[in-house]
């Protein structure tokens, strides 16, 4: 009875532990279940937006779920496409980094604990990476592992698109912060294969990938 149901789509209940989550034009299904989960409910053009956070993150979460909110908005106008479904998730999690589902991304404790309150911070710009995947994951469906750039390059492009448009003066610094510190190498169009560690992976098809996308 404690136990609070997070999903990419409606959960609705069925009986006495059952519920029911149906999705149409997704790659994915997914769902997480906690008896932590403090919810956060917002609305942005009939798209009902909730997030699942631990208790004690809920000033940070409530960033995160603003941050998606307007990338939900601008993105489906700057990409020429709008948000195709009627919910969108966050979770709040513990494992590292985040991962990207249709209608859903986890994104690691570790950001929510340590928001700082403002926009120049992981959580903001992970919150809005991530919700770029609607696009790049979901809609384009891309080869995750052949051809990640396809994504993952997009999605840390979109920060940097999102910042010019919502935060110009907030452009110097995020090339800054988050590429130039890490001096990226390497070739844009590795597979997941290809790779000796997480950070020359990321190195190169997140922010070598925005480097070159920048250029084009």
């Amino acid at each position: 009875s404690d136990l609070v149901l997070a999903g990419n789509t409606t959960v609705v209940p069925l009986a006495l532990n059952q519920y029911q989550l149906t999705s149409e034009d997704v790659r994915t299904l997914v769902f997480s279940v906690s008896d932590r989960y403090q919810v956060l409910t917002s609305e942005i053009e009939g798209v009902e937006l909730k997030a699942y956070i631990f208790e004690g993150d809920e000033e940070s979460g409530w960033a995160a779920l603003n941050n998606s909110s307007g990338a939900l908005k601008y993105f489906g106008e700057l990409f020429g496409t709008p948000y195709p479904h009627k919910t969108f998730t966050i979770v709040e999690s513990d494992f590292p980094d985040g991962m990207e589902y249709d209608g859903l991304y986890f994104l690691s404790d570790f950001y929510f604990k340590n928001y700082d309150g403002t926009f120049k911070n992981y959580l903001s710009l992970l919150s809005v990476h991530e919700t770029s995947h609607q696009w790049w994951f979901g809609l384009v469906g891309s080869d995750q592992a052949l051809q990640p750039w396809l994504d993952e390059s997009l999605a840390t492009y979109s920060e940097f698109l999102f910042i010019e448009h919502f935060y110009p003066e907030l452009t110097d610094w995020w090339w800054q912060y988050r590429v130039e510190t890490y001096a990226p190498v390497g070739r844009v169009n590795r597979t997941i294969y290809d790779q000796s560690d997480l950070r020359t992976y990321i190195n190169a098809v997140y922010l070598q990938g925005a480097v070159f996308l920048h250029e084009v």
